[in-house]
């Protein structure tokens, strides 16, 4: 069947990094259906009113996106629309105004898509969005165009960040009222989405994300290191994540005060960047971990693997998360896990022998975790078949069942209809 995906995280030439796991499910998927992406791209435009503008400047670079690009075997369309500078601060956007305006804006971007690529669009059976706002519902107004089923993958962040917004919630619930089949990452997202519109439980379900596990594997340690430059006679514990609020980073760098209390043996290796990584490495020079503390700044999809097997201990402080899908990675490499007792990260820690959960935004209790974890002994290979169960070949395999269920539903309600 050919599947038409919608994503606004999928990765281009500007993102690399963006919603690599789309790209990893699409890949995978790629292998039994023909696979087309279209993801949306911002743009301001180039006129006197909006050129010395920073958000101008800081979108020119998406210029350089072909509106068309082959992508290992899929074709990806990046039609343009205009781009909102919204603040959750900004008075228009109290209940969702502004965002809302911005959702139709690039509603229409894809409008003019499909009337720009109507045979290609015919040939669609079934359209996959990720993510409710906005690419879920511009979905769903666009199947009743083209009488194409949807299916809907949950992200979680959009969820809960529009849940008290009154115009976006009702887009929410339209949109989850109006797919065919909605995908969860999480049993805890899942009830999340049931509580924003109630009696869908016969078409909802949950299918987590996925690892790639030829990609991330134990590697040699000792190795890894002398190539990375890191040292050998420490104890690494490594992050990997966006340098933003909601990813807990601050509380690890304070736990790690702590720690060093109690044993000085330790390298703290934070892999990202984001909009707090100046403030975090100002953290740690104030409190005299400059030399403990390692930033490496964000690294290329394919080269984090080599990070997850330089440590010891894996650590996600998260203050939300819907999944988490680096906690996977460094399982499916061997390594234990420390992480925040947060949305589904307990779904996946869910044995003391996989790693310990620790409160969220406590640094007391981190660094505690983060010393039982260094002295206890894990069994790598148990860890790593554990993860197996997450490979994308899995993951792939149910969500093509999904894509035969609505299908064959589909075909089924049409045959009703006809007699």
């Amino acid at each position: 069947m050919r599947v038409l995906v919608v994503s606004s995280m999928f990765p281009n030439r500007q993102l690399p990094n963006l919603g690599i796991w789309v790209k990893e499910q699409t890949d995978l998927l790629s292998k039994h259906n023909p696979v087309s992406v279209v993801s949306p791209t911002p743009y301001v435009p180039n006129t006197r009113l909006f050129r010395k503008s920073r958000w101008f400047i800081h979108l020119q670079s998406y210029t350089e996106i072909p509106e068309r690009e082959k992508i290992c075997n899929t074709t990806v369309f990046h039609p343009r629309f205009f781009a909102l500078r919204i603040s959750d601060r900004s008075r228009l956007n109290i209940f969702g105004v502004a965002s809302l305006i911005q959702v139709l804006l690039y509603l229409f971007s894809i409008v003019i898509f499909l009337i720009r690529n109507r045979d290609h669009i015919r040939k669609t059976e079934i359209i996959h969005a990720y993510g409710i706002i906005p690419d879920g519902f511009c979905a769903v107004i666009l199947s009743k165009f083209v009488k194409k089923p949807v299916v809907l993958t949950i992200l979680g962040g959009e969820l809960y960040n529009n849940i008290q917004k009154l115009f976006l919630r009702g887009i929410m619930s339209y949109t989850l009222g109006k797919s065919s089949h909605i995908i969860c990452v999480s049993e805890m997202l899942k009830d999340t989405a049931l509580g924003v519109r109630g009696r869908i439980n016969d078409r909802i379900s949950v299918i987590p994300n996925g690892v790639n596990t030829t990609l991330f594997r134990p590697l040699p340690l000792k190795k890894i290191r002398r190539k990375l430059g890191l040292p050998l006679d420490k104890k690494i514990i490594l992050s990997v994540g966006n340098l933003s609020p909601l990813k807990g980073h601050k509380y690890l760098i304070e736990a790690t005060r702590l720690v060093l209390k109690k044993r000085q043996d330790i390298t703290i290796v934070i892999v990202g960047s984001g909009v707090k990584e100046g403030k975090l490495k100002q953290l740690a020079v104030r409190l005299g971990l400059a030399e403990t503390i390692i930033f490496v700044g964000q690294k290329k999809h394919e080269e984090v693997p080599a990070w997850m097997n330089t440590c010891n201990l894996f650590v996600l402080p998260s203050i939300k998360e819907s999944f988490g899908v680096v906690i996977i990675e460094a399982m499916a490499c061997g390594k234990p896990v420390v992480a925040s007792r947060v949305g589904g990260v307990p779904e996946i820690i869910s044995r003391d022998d996989l790693g310990i959960l620790v409160e969220p935004a406590n640094p007391e209790s981190l660094s505690k975790a983060i010393l039982s974890a260094l002295e206890r002994k894990w069994l790598a290979e148990l860890i790593r078949d554990y993860s197996r169960q997450y490979s994308w070949i899995n993951i792939s395999k149910r969500i093509q069942e999904v894509y035969s269920t609505v299908i064959n539903s589909t075909t089924h309600l049409h045959s009703e209809n006809e007699t």
